[in-house]
């Protein structure tokens, strides 16, 4: 048994040897101009400044007029936070933020905003443009994460205040649903175990997904839309988590009045999610099974 454990560790660790790039599922907000494509739709960059659609609104059993506003599958990494903010945001002065803003270009782009280390030296950095994403200067990326999409495993996801589905569900734009393609909706955590207000809108989300047999799932990060009242003396740029912690706009390198609305957070320790080789998720998984085995028989 032993030695079947060490084959199954040294295997995750070859593993992690390989190197593969990958990619950015995201949505777009209603008055973005990407044709044929709604914001209910999931798609992934393609390279070459294009994106795929990798699953329309009618395969995910979503209503017209819904708008996918945050999004999540797969890992939670714990190195490097990536983030989107709208057109009105404008960041701190100094910041990748700012300077995208005044080009008038920054709801599209994704930035690096935090590492292990904390706050990066100038608050935020520009890690891929909108036009990488194939979308233009005014289109609003407004739910993202990281890793290429698996159709065959759940996402999960909260749709804007005023999307029918809400309704069909008798659910609230604080509440986490959970869907896959082919399949209908459900609420998977609603704004009372988040401890939100029915009346909050989350917009950004990252974690709180076991995605490792035996690895209990990490907490749950997000950010909350302009008008929630949870939000308190808090800002729509800060990011709040069910951990009780809180990390304010201003170590994102954005001003209090922006509004943060796209979250994602990865293993990797490159500023780029896109060009940088990563371990692929598989071997991940593969490691940690070893890992939880080795707990398991310690117990």
């Amino acid at each position: 048994m032993k030695k079947i454990l060490v084959r199954l560790m040294v295997a995750g660790a070859l593993a992690l040897g390989g190197q593969a790039s990958h990619a950015i599922v995201f949505s777009v907000d209603p008055s973005s101009t990407v044709a044929g494509v709604g914001p209910a739709d999931l798609l992934q960059s393609a390279g070459g400044n294009t994106f795929t659609v990798v699953a329309t609104a009618a395969q995910l059993r979503l209503l017209p007029g819904d708008d996918i506003d945050a999004l999540h599958q797969g890992f939670a990494g714990s190195i490097l936070t990536w983030m989107s903010v709208d057109r009105a945001s404008t960041g701190a002065p100094g910041t990748a933020v700012r300077a995208e803003a005044n080009a008038g270009e920054q709801s599209g782009d994704v930035f690096a905003a935090l590492s292990l280390g904390g706050a990066l030296p100038n608050g935020n950095s520009l890690a891929v443009d909108e036009q990488v994403l194939g979308l233009a200067l005014l289109d609003d990326l407004d739910a993202m994460y990281w890793l290429s999409f698996d159709a065959s495993a759940p996402f999960f996801f909260s749709l804007s205040a005023g999307s029918p589905t809400l309704a069909a569900l008798g659910a609230s734009a604080a509440d986490i649903l959970v869907g896959a393609p082919g399949q209908a909706p459900s609420v998977h955590l609603t704004a009372t175990q988040l401890g939100l207000s029915a009346a909050d809108d989350i917009d950004a989300l990252d974690g709180g997904v076991a995605v490792v047999p035996g690895f209990p799932a990490g907490p749950i990060r997000y950010s909350l839309a302009p008008g929630s009242p949870s939000l308190g003396g808090g800002s729509t740029a800060d990011i709040f988590s069910t951990a009780g912690t809180v990390i304010p706009a201003a170590q994102l390198g954005l001003n209090a009045g922006d509004n943060l609305n796209a979250l994602a957070s990865t293993f990797d320790c490159s500023l780029d999610p896109l060009a940088v080789e990563c371990p692929e998720p598989g071997a991940l998984l593969l490691l940690a099974g070893g890992l939880v085995a080795v707990r398991k028989r310690r117990r």
